[in-house]
């Protein structure tokens, strides 16, 4: 017996030798920032926090097209078979329209069976769908906030005045309790991707200026949305998209005290984490000179279109601009 005990004490001291070397290791080991690209790169750091700071770009994107008066209120973009499309928001048409690049107007529409128009803002596409986002909230009191989901059939893609049959994606808010009218709120959203089996959503948050991820997943049904992380952009974001490669995330906005319109562009994000990787600032300017930007497609890995709704003197204008310099 004794033998046994000693034998079981001399584990039990070995086993508590190993904690302890793993608890001091852990405690010299220095979190920080672990990007040798960022400003505040730390080479003492062994674990990334994600407070990377990077620099900032000032790039003014080109003016490519005018757009016709018909899309004053244009808020969304999608490239897709070559063919830039868009909507009209709140209140508007329940369609969506390609652009006519020769002079700004439509040039094909698709309309959107059984749908409302209550507040669309956003537009993305995976390689068998169009989907189209209902969830604009600018008052904090939606309860019927829906994904409007339309088979690419080529039909559909190519004819106009065509009909298309959709599914719905109904969700809301994990942490949204209070559902009083409230123009200062955190629950409104302008901006979509879809990536994998899921659809991603980056809140323009009234309160604080910063963004909220949520996650639902891209099949027909209704949900509660997934919080999945916070990234302070210093501003309200109005638009998303992921580049061609899945390798990049384009965010547009504004800052609505110093009036400028800015991109955030994410790089190097870890699966579908995207706040974790590389977060570069690009400024585009003031307002009173490119507008507000509310949509923004990939045409290739390393060139977007933006498009501004019409506001102060700024009318509604398509812009291109590379993003090839930002690494």
């Amino acid at each position: 017996m004794k033998l046994r005990t000693r034998v079981k004490d001399l584990k039990t001291t070995k086993l508590l030798l190993i904690i302890c070397i793993l608890a001091l290791c852990s405690c010299s080991s220095k979190s920080g920032c672990t990007d040798s690209a960022a400003n505040n790169f730390s080479s003492e750091s062994k674990y990334d926090d994600t407070s990377c700071v990077y620099p900032t770009f000032n790039i003014k994107p080109d003016s490519f097209l005018q757009l016709k008066t018909k899309f004053n209120e244009n808020s969304g973009l999608l490239y897709s078979n070559q063919r830039i499309w868009t909507f009209t928001d709140g209140g508007g048409e329940t369609k969506i329209f390609s652009i006519d690049t020769s002079d700004g107007g439509e040039k094909e529409n698709i309309f959107l069976n059984n749908s409302l128009n209550t507040d669309w803002e956003d537009i993305a596409q995976d390689d068998e769908y169009i989907y189209v986002g209902d969830f604009g909230n600018n008052n904090g009191n939606r309860t019927d906030l829906v994904i409007y989901k339309i088979k690419k059939i080529a039909d559909t893609l190519f004819k106009n005045n065509s009909k298309a049959s959709i599914e719905t994606i109904s969700f809301n808010y994990p942490d949204q309790t209070d559902f009083r009218k409230a123009e200062i709120n955190n629950y409104d959203c302008e901006a979509m991707i879809v990536k994998d089996e899921s659809i991603y959503l980056f809140t323009k948050c009234h309160k604080d200026l910063k963004t909220r991820l949520y996650k639902i997943p891209k099949q027909s049904g209704t949900y509660t949305a997934e919080l999945k992380g916070l990234f302070n952009t210093n501003g309200l974001v109005t638009g998303a998209d992921i580049s061609i490669d899945q390798k990049s995330i384009t965010l547009t906005g504004y800052n609505p005290y110093t009036n400028d319109a800015f991109l955030w562009v994410l790089k190097n994000f870890k699966d579908n984490q995207f706040f974790t990787g590389n977060k570069y600032k690009v400024q585009l300017g003031s307002r009173n000179n490119v507008g507000q930007i509310e949509g923004v497609c990939y045409i290739n890995n390393d060139s977007l279109l933006l498009s501004n709704e019409n506001y102060q003197s700024v009318s509604p204008t398509l812009y291109k601009i590379s993003i090839s310099q930002v690494k």
